[in-house]
């Protein structure tokens, strides 16, 4: 509002609306209340423009009162992509908090005197927003358990370069009850010991569809307890597979072949970069005259040659004229020469897509 004081100089003069709503925002944490309900429209666009973005003091106020796409859209970086968004199901609010929960998570749990009750009350207020937990760089001493069990509708865990969490992680897989997807990559996890605890309490889920442990420290022993666990049983409903990056080699592609053979629920498995060379190459693929669900193999970067691609070949032109799943098949950066036919056979066989771009000339 804009009024002359008496010399003809114009000042601005707040409003009595707006001085109210600079108080009322100045007290929100201390009296939250939901402002759709209490504020007609046009005041409550003024509320959502006013109120401070979150930050430590107010987050649990804001998570608990404040819907407003709006004030989340400007939360989110002020334009709030819906493209993003979409990514959050269509939830700009959730979106803020699995962006930034990784900054709200360690600013919260940084404390030593922090007890587990704290932290679980802390999260409460947040727990129906978030469905994705993604964290890197994180040390044993993270109570990632107490954070899984107070985050009550996670679906997707992704950890990235966590380093001795091998005794919390079991818990906090348990105490996922919807856990549909969980990667950890980049975190030297190894065999006996990491990958059966991590399988055996998997084995229990009925929900989980996707692992990802790529680029870890597994070999053919990691590969035995997945397999055992998550891939034999009738009822196994795991879709998706990735081991990417860890040594499995050629006794590790003999696992899952032996096991693919009878499994009917992965539909996408990646061992790019697994040194399986072709003993294991052959054991898959003589797999998938038997295997009736897999789409999509990548065995790129194995140092793969004629033997097994020759094998992938036979097994594709019997099952031509069946009900074959295979969709795709990448296998660039392998050692299949190209100075005879079979490459020419590889490039045009139509049953599915087979990728080998990229062939080294080195020997096996």
């Amino acid at each position: 509002m804009i009024a002359a004081d008496n010399v003809g100089v114009k000042v601005e003069v707040s409003t009595l609306v707006e001085l109210s709503l600079d108080k009322t925002v100045n007290n929100f944490n201390l009296s939250p209340f939901r402002p759709n309900e209490k504020l007609n429209p046009i005041v409550a666009k003024k509320f959502y423009e006013r109120l401070p973005l979150p930050n430590d003091d107010n987050i649990q106020a804001l998570a608990s009162f404040v819907d407003s796409t709006l004030y989340w859209k400007r939360a989110c970086g002020g334009g709030g992509s819906v493209g993003n968004a979409n990514e959050h199901g269509g939830c700009h609010k959730r979106q803020f908090f699995e962006t930034n929960l990784q900054s709200i998570l360690i600013t919260s749990t940084d404390s030593d005197s922090l007890s587990e009750e704290d932290i679980a009350k802390k999260f409460k207020a947040l727990s129906d927003f978030i469905h994705t937990l993604c964290l890197s760089d994180i040390q044993h001493s993270f109570p990632l358990e107490v954070v899984c069990s107070s985050l009550t509708n996670l679906q997707h865990i992704n950890l990235k370069q966590v380093v001795g969490l091998k005794d919390r992680l079991p818990a906090a897989i348990e105490s996922s009850p919807y856990l549909t997807t969980l990667i950890i990559t980049e975190s030297l996890i190894s065999d006996d010991d990491d990958v059966e605890l991590i399988a055996t309490k998997l084995a229990d889920s009925q929900t989980l569809l996707y692992l990802d442990l790529s680029n870890n420290k597994m070999t053919a022993n990691g590969v035995q307890h997945i397999c055992e666990k998550l891939l034999s049983s009738a009822d196994a409903c795991l879709t998706h597979l990735d081991l990417s990056g860890n040594p499995l080699e050629s006794k590790g592609a003999i696992l899952l072949g032996q096991t693919l053979s009878n499994n009917d629920s992965l539909i996408s498995l990646s061992l790019r970069l697994c040194m399986i060379r072709d003993e294991g190459g052959i054991e898959l693929f003589e797999s998938l005259s038997r295997n009736t669900s897999l789409n999509h193999i990548n065995l790129s970067a194995n140092r793969l040659g004629s033997c097994s691609t020759e094998t992938l070949l036979k097994v594709l032109e019997t099952k031509e004229i069946e009900d074959c799943a295979l969709e795709s098949v990448i296998l660039t950066s392998n050692l299949i020469p190209d100075d005879d036919d079979l490459m020419y056979r590889l490039r045009e066989y139509k049953g599915c897509f087979i990728d080998v771009r990229d062939q080294c000339n080195s020997s096996q």
